[in-house]
């Protein structure tokens, strides 16, 4: 069975495509650019470019069951974004006569991937979660913002939704005034075309629980701790490490993924709560991660698993992993760095990290069980073309 990796300019792509490939599985890795760093892995057997499923989502499709069409067996299909598997889960009749989909039902992923109904799923099986206001419109705002604690946060029930044809990925707002969360709330609410999430702003340690499901049962789990994101208030992690896993945040993610019959990867993100120590539910991700090279590097070789899993072999249970690993997204640490030196994104009343202790841990390259998501030695070319993708898209 061949493995069709989409979102090839992604690092958790590229940990597939080394995953698989070493393997000495066929590999055909696609991306929205030619200059995307999976496609110039020496593990990557073929690729291809597809049309950006923001810019045009059927066109995605058509590009996507062009290259199926012509495979002489079926394929498995990988998707690491929103923007890719959300138009593959939706149209999957399309695909499935020519490629294996392991994916929940439509209901299942339409909960997992709106914030508000996850939020609201956890409420009603006792799960905590941050002090939140769902509101209908910006109108309700004006009785609401006086009551309120600042700072707080403002995010979108979905992280990416259509409008007019068009891909739109919203993001976390972070507000320290009435007046700021009104109009901010508005802009956010005319962007994705819903009201977004009133939330606390929880100030403590993030947490996330990772798995393989088949229809509900956990086929394999791993836990990390961030260290630090791609900004300095959030974000994709930039280095994170594996720990022992924590029973409560498991117990948690196992009863949301066995109500939701969770078919396939899922990451389950807290944040424990420096006030009172309390774990809260953040969101569903319900697919393949960002930090998914720190899980292989620990021993849980998700997509390998997950190809398994495609074929009908029975993988059995894969629950133990090295704890104290930690894997890097150097360019993306960099950006970090540059955040925090020149105030990019500082709030007020929100704790910035220390410019010279954030320098200092930026150069530190070399640490015991330290590892990279994107260079090494023995398959060099995604490390450079990593920084050209990146000059390409600016």
């Amino acid at each position: 069975m061949t493995a069709i990796i989409l979102d090839g300019h992604l690092q958790s792509a590229l940990a597939a495509v080394r995953s698989l490939g070493s393997k000495n599985i066929k590999v055909i890795c696609g991306a929205p650019r030619a200059t995307a760093m999976s496609l110039f892995s020496r593990f990557c057997s073929e690729s291809f470019v597809y049309t950006p499923a923001g810019l045009d989502k059927e066109k995605f499709i058509s590009d996507l069951l062009n290259v199926l069409k012509r495979l002489n067996e079926k394929a498995i299909i990988f998707s690491f974004s929103d923007e890719t598997f959300l138009p593959v889960s939706e149209e999957r009749e399309k695909i499935e006569p020519y490629a294996q989909l392991i994916v929940s039902d439509k209901k299942s992923i339409d909960i997992a991937f709106n914030k508000e109904k996850t939020l609201r799923l956890a409420e009603d099986n006792n799960i905590p979660i941050p002090e939140t206001h769902f509101l209908s419109n910006a109108e309700e705002t004006e009785s609401l913002v006086s009551k309120l604690s600042y700072p707080l946060i403002i995010k979108p029930c979905q992280s990416y939704v259509w409008k007019k044809g068009k891909g739109i990925l919203g993001t976390t707002v972070y507000i320290n005034s009435p007046e700021k969360l009104k109009e901010e709330f508005r802009n956010l609410e005319a962007k994705m075309g819903e009201a977004p999430l009133i939330q606390e702003l929880i100030e403590g340690e993030e947490f996330g629980i990772f798995g393989l499901f088949e229809h509900g049962e956990p086929l394999a789990l791993f836990a990390h701790k961030r260290i630090r994101s791609i900004s300095p208030l959030g974000g994709a992690s930039v280095l994170r490490e594996s720990i022992k896993m924590p029973s409560e945040m498991k117990e948690y993610s196992l009863k949301l993924l066995e109500i939701l019959q969770w078919h396939g990867p899922a990451m389950v993100e807290f944040k424990v709560d420096k006030k009172n120590g309390l774990p809260k539910l953040m969101e569903i991700n319900g697919r393949f991660w960002g930090s998914l090279p720190l899980a292989i590097y620990s021993g849980i070789d998700f997509p390998y698993f997950f190809y398994q899993m495609a074929e009908g072999k029975n993988i059995g249970a894969n629950f133990g992993y090295k704890e104290n690993i930690r894997s890097r997204h150097l360019l993306a640490d960099a950006k970090n760095l540059l955040s925090v030196l020149f105030d990019k994104g500082r709030v007020e009343g929100v704790k910035f990290p220390d410019k010279l202790e954030t320098l200092a841990d930026f150069f530190t390259f070399f640490e015991k069980d330290l590892h990279y998501d994107v260079e090494s030695l023995n398959d060099a070319k995604p490390f450079f073309m990593e920084i050209i993708d990146s000059f390409v898209r600016l």
